[in-house]
């Protein structure tokens, strides 16, 4: 499993999220049990793997253009 920022806040859904430099974020509701965010995260390791690979390529091929966050929610 990757390591991950987690932001709570008030919301409905839990989303993963890459940052241009290549942190992986969770954002979660309140009260939502770390337990599930690590399996959600754990889920979703293909995923991670895959997108930070293009944004490594991306970021090789056009060292000094901004690489936009990718998102994905459950």
């Amino acid at each position: 499993m990757y390591e991950y920022k987690l932001i709570r806040s008030k919301r409905k859904s839990i989303s993963l999220e890459i940052s241009k430099n290549l942190d992986i974020i969770v954002r979660s509701p309140y009260g939502f049990p770390k337990s599930e965010i690590d399996r959600f995260v754990t889920s979703k390791n293909d995923w991670i793997t895959k997108n930070l690979e293009k944004i490594k390529a991306r970021t090789e091929k056009y060292p000094s253009q901004v690489c936009h966050h990718h998102y994905q929610t459950l």
